[in-house]
């Protein structure tokens, strides 16, 4: 039988459908879609288990749950962030409050490479999570991402207007682009930064890993080594799925 796993953020709502860690099937839709039409195409599914990660509202969980039950699935188990998981330590001083997107990417992080690690998830914020080989979580930061901090330009200023399509960190010659390529150029710097500072302050190799949907537009200005995880999170949905078979 197949596992769902739901990752409902601030922005939009994705979902997977795994057997046996194989990727069977997945949707991104935009947060405000109804849940009927979210995952409409998955009534005749036979499912052993609804696996979920939402930083959003808490309604969203009543939502979740009321199709479950409608459809005669398992109840779902929302994740939440713990003192310990997986082999790694949360270094927040009251753990629930990290968030649980950020504490699943650093748990399949962990378990997936077995180094140092600044994990930074690019998406309507750009979280940065730093983690040592023993498993012990450092903490981190948190800035807006790329579209936020567009966003308030276009709030606070007159006369830019912008496009969707964010530009490769190049010098601007007009306004959309310097505005464009100076959004991903300052991020890009912090994060280069922010791997810099942390080689030096443990004394030790830091890999950075990347996630997150607007990961892919960072990844051109760097000129450091660094892996792109895209399903990062859900592997750390599907690594806590695996311990309440």
């Amino acid at each position: 039988m197949s596992i769902l796993l739901i990752d409902k953020g601030n922005t939009r709502l994705k979902w997977q459908l795994r057997q046996s860690d194989i990727v069977e099937a997945t949707c991104i839709e935009d947060k405000d879609i109804p849940i009927s039409g979210v995952f409409n195409g998955l009534t005749d599914v036979v499912l052993s288990g609804i696996y979920v990660a939402n930083v959003a509202d808490a309604d969203f969980e009543n939502e979740v749950s009321a199709w479950a039950i409608d459809h005669t699935f398992p109840a779902p188990l929302f994740i939440k962030s713990m003192r310990e998981e997986c082999g790694v330590i949360n270094g927040y001083e009251n753990p629930e409050q990290l968030g649980v997107d950020r504490w699943l990417a650093v748990i399949a992080a962990h378990n997936k490479f077995d180094e140092n690690l600044c994990v930074v998830d690019v998406g309507t914020a750009l979280t940065m999570d730093f983690v040592l080989k023993n498993g012990q979580h450092m903490g981190g930061f948190i800035v807006p991402g790329p579209q936020l901090q567009r966003r308030s330009l276009l709030n606070n200023t007159h006369k830019i207007a912008l496009t969707d399509q964010l530009s490769n960190g190049v010098l601007g010659k007009n306004t959309r682009e310097a505005v464009e390529s100076g959004v991903i150029n300052m991020l890009s710097a912090f994060i280069k930064q922010s791997v810099a500072d942390a080689k030096a302050r443990f004394s030790s190799p830091i890999k950075l890993v990347l996630t997150g949907g607007a990961a892919a537009q960072i990844t051109p200005t760097l000129d450091i080594e660094y892996s792109l995880e895209e399903n990062l999170i859900f592997d750390g949905i599907a690594m806590i799925a695996a311990k309440h078979k």
